[in-house]
């Protein structure tokens, strides 16, 4: 089964649309294997012929990804994308003779089963509608972004355009699930009962299996640690292990102005956790505003200026922190999505369309709204100690060995410290299917 996938961006939406990778592809390799085993018609259902049928439809499933190029490298490694397919579509706003190109680059494509539109814009409905497939699935006219994007699809999810994202992104595989059910895909099998059922958190469990980084991006991170955690040796409390080291990574820029949360009152929040933590280290990632963010770090020693990182190279960065922090921005959603403790700052956007929940993440928001909301920065008025507090929480929640100082000042533990690495959750160490193609 071949299947195309279209979010071309943004960041965020990329990286809410990607969480779904895990579900979709362990779905569909289950509905298809049971339709297989049922079709064999053989007394020995058992645990070998399941496996072999599911390895027979995962070897036989195809994902492909069209995404602008801009965020390809997002995407890259994930075993769960057969091929990415980027087109320069911010290019060829500047160079219009681009287009042409795009459009012979998706000519090029073989012919999908199914071509899902998540993005729900005229441009993602076109990009569909110039690909080879038998079905092409998006949103209906009240749920697309865009109106007129709904009349270039053949199978229309029915939701609206104010519902939760998750929601919305589950909408469309629900659709495309029923679709290849019609079309006797996986016959009548007992899995097309968790198709029906409505989204719930518990389907993204394992979403974090979705993004994988490169070796070289990861030995850049431990070099950077390594030497960052070199350098901060006066950080430390007397007598308490420099291996005890808290990682948290600050995010002060978003794309709009409205969801970033000043630095002054990131300084603020760093204060308050220095109070509570000892050895703690706090990471600054900037993307344009290297000049500002880097008179932060110049404040306490206690930041460490990271320098000019690629996506593939934030990957590896947040899968070594224990916190990240930072507006409704991609960077923070990426977090959540591998299931890096974090903490989303929410202002002019409406948080009850835009929340990623879980037990390892809080969101705070001043004003709830119903809708994005040019010029609003009610972000600015989120408490430092709300956020400290919130940060308190999930590190103590989840890393029970980090004495909280305000507490225990005076107390010295009779148990052996541990590392925070060794008492952060584990990433899911189960295997994962490999990539036949990389775009």
């Amino acid at each position: 089964m071949r299947i195309a996938i279209i979010r071309l961006s943004s960041l965020g939406d990329i990286i809410s649309t990607a969480v779904f990778l895990d579900f979709l592809r362990s779905s569909l390799i289950k509905a298809g294997a049971e339709k297989n085993v049922a079709e064999e018609n053989t007394a020995k259902n058992n645990a070998e012929t399941e496996f072999k049928a599911e390895k027979n439809v995962a070897e036989n499933l195809h994902i492909t990804w069209i995404v602008d190029s801009a965020f390809k490298g997002i995407l890259a490694d994930s075993p769960y994308i057969s091929e990415i397919c980027d087109i320069p579509l911010r290019e060829s706003k500047k160079q219009k003779t681009i287009i042409f190109d795009i459009y012979k680059k998706l000519k090029k494509l073989e012919k999908f089963d199914l071509v899902l539109d998540f993005q729900g814009l005229l441009k993602s409905a076109i990009v569909g509608k110039i690909l080879k497939s038998n079905d092409f699935i998006g949103y209906s006219k009240n749920g697309a972004r865009e109106k007129i994007a709904s009349i270039f699809y053949t199978k229309k999810a029915e939701i609206p355009y104010e519902e939760h994202i998750l929601k919305r992104q589950y909408a469309i595989l629900k659709t495309a699930f029923e679709t290849m059910a019609d079309l006797g895909a996986f016959g009548a099998t007992k899995s097309m009962a968790d198709f029906r059922a409505d989204f719930n958190l518990k389907m993204l469990d394992s979403r974090d299996r979705a993004f994988k980084y490169s070796k070289n991006a990861e030995n850049k991170i431990n070099e950077i640690l390594s030497e960052s955690k070199s350098k901060s040796g006066k950080s430390g409390k007397s007598g308490e292990s420099k291996s005890l080291q808290i990682k948290i990574l600050f995010l002060p820029e978003a794309s709009k102005i409205e969801k970033e949360y000043p630095l002054d009152c990131f300084y603020k929040v760093a204060q308050e956790l220095k109070k509570a933590f000892s050895n703690l280290r706090i990471y600054l990632l900037w993307d344009k505003k290297k000049s500002e963010i880097a008179d932060l770090a110049q404040k306490d020693s206690v930041f460490c200026l990271l320098p000019h990182l690629n996506f593939d190279e934030i990957k590896a960065l947040v899968a070594r922190m224990n916190l990240v922090i930072g507006g409704d921005t991609g960077i923070t959603h990426l977090a959540w999505a591998m299931q890096t403790h974090s903490i989303t700052l929410y202002g002019n956007t409406p948080i009850e369309r835009f929340r990623l929940d879980g037990d390892n993440h809080i969101s705070i928001t001043k004003i709830k709204q119903n809708a994005i909301v040019k010029g609003d920065f009610s972000i600015r008025e989120i408490s430092q100690n709300e956020v400290a507090q919130s940060a308190k929480i999930l590190l103590n929640k989840h890393l029970p060995n980090v004495a909280d100082s305000a507490k225990d000042s005076n107390k010295k533990s009779s148990k052996s410290k541990e590392s925070i690495e060794s008492k952060s959750p584990k990433k899911s160490a189960e295997s994962t299917p490999k990539a036949t193609k990389k775009g």
